[in-house]
């Protein structure tokens, strides 16, 4: 049934989803804190240490709430809006989808999603940079800038979160099924959990590859304090080449690229495994249903 795939895909994609999101999560930090520095010689041990030593290794985990609380729907989301797309197209082809085909799907997920990614995002780059203040929670940030701002600043930075995220999730879901396709064969008999976690973990390193400048862009633009002045995107990237010169749309490359992989990896290696979990369950269920 329809519904059903539907509600499989919402329920795998947002437990993968928050299993990579808790992974993840200290190089996020790592990540967000160089892209947003003016320090051009700062790296990813360097910013690291800093942060715990300021901080102590509970820093690594400054606006975690934030993701994990908007993980459901965004996931649910991405996830859904996928499976849908990919059930469309089959169901118009008797064949298996291409990779411009699982693009196509991954970027329409990409697309939906900012509504929930954008707010969250903002919230959370508040906290991490301590922009909004220090020892401010994810729901205290998110609060305060609704109630002091207005609901229009919660989606500060939503512009360049859509160019980030259309191409990034059309070339995460591209990148995995075909990676998963290249080392099982296309058969499913030849899934293994360490080949799973391989094509997650190239598919989320591609998405980075293909999105990095948009994201660079994106933190430094829902970084800035929300009182006085505050500086437009095209206005945002000349100062900023300005200083640093091209490499500015790369700062954090690293830390994105370690993070990119065991992130990536988990959450599709959980997503699979809760798609197969629900799959036996269901015949399972059928087949007691049967029996009485």
């Amino acid at each position: 049934m329809e519904w059903l795939d539907i509600a499989k895909d919402l329920n795998a994609g947002t437990i993968g989803g928050v299993a990579g999101i808790i992974t993840g999560h200290p190089l996020d930090t790592v990540k967000v804190q160089l892209q947003t520095s003016h320090d051009v010689s700062a790296g990813v041990l360097r910013t690291l240490q800093r942060v715990v030593r300021s901080q102590g290794l509970v820093g690594l985990y400054r606006g975690l709430l934030s993701p994990i609380l908007s993980n459901a729907p965004i996931n649910a989301v991405v996830f859904g809006v996928q499976g849908q797309v990919v059930r469309g197209l089959q169901l118009q082809h008797d064949r298996p989808l291409s990779s411009g085909e699982h693009f196509v799907a991954g970027s329409s997920a990409g697309l939906v999603q900012v509504l929930f990614a954008a707010p969250s995002e903002h919230v959370k780059i508040q906290v991490q940079t301590g922009a909004i203040g220090q020892h401010v929670s994810s729901l205290g940030a998110a609060k305060t800038i609704y109630q002091t701002y207005g609901m229009a600043k919660l989606f500060k930075g939503w512009q360049v979160c859509l160019l980030r995220d259309v191409p990034a999730f059309g070339a995460y879901f591209c990148g995995y099924e075909a990676t998963k396709r290249a080392l099982t064969e296309g058969k499913s008999c030849n899934e293994t959990d360490v080949k799973l976690m391989v094509a997650g973990g190239m598919a989320g390193m591609l998405s980075w590859v293909v999105s990095m400048p948009q994201d660079v862009v994106k933190s430094c633009v829902q970084s800035q304090s929300l009182d006085g002045k505050q500086m437009g995107i095209t206005e945002m990237v000349r100062s900023r080449l300005q200083q640093e010169g091209p490499r500015f749309f790369f700062k954090g490359f690293s830390a994105t690229m370690l993070r990119a992989f065991p992130v990536s990896a988990v959450t599709f290696l959980v997503y699979e495994k809760t798609m197969q979990y629900m799959k036996v369950s269901a015949l399972f269920a059928e087949y007691q249903f049967g029996a009485k």
